[in-house]
């Protein structure tokens, strides 16, 4: 292995140990967010009001994220928009009933 190549992972491994917890620790809390979300028949939703995919975090507020897409504002925890970076990835599921955005499901948070 090259010095260029172990400095690489070096840096790999100490970005993974410092975002791997954090990253975590949102997607639990995103994953208790998904209660809240209101009673709906997913067949009266328009299409542009659904959205299943792995969305990409693209601006964060206190209080919000926003994601790829031009989806958001997701009103979160300020604790999770605390965590939350700007480029984190996760799967998700999101519903919009009448103009705001809800959290139905959750996956991992990729900090990567």
């Amino acid at each position: 292995m090259r010095a260029s190549e172990r400095d690489l992972a070096m840096d790999q491994g100490a970005r993974a140990a410092r975002d791997l917890p954090p990253a975590e620790h949102l997607a639990n809390l995103l994953y208790k967010q998904c209660a809240e979300v209101p009673d709906c028949d997913p067949d009266a939703l328009d299409e542009e009001d659904t959205v299943e995919d792995q969305l990409t975090i693209e601006r964060i507020e206190t209080g919000a994220l926003y994601f790829s897409g031009e989806i958001g504002p997701l009103a979160v925890s300020e604790r999770a928009s605390e965590l939350a970076k700007v480029g984190w990835d996760n799967y998700a599921s999101l519903v919009r009933i009448a103009d705001i955005w809800w959290l139905d499901k959750v996956g991992n948070v990729y900090s990567m």
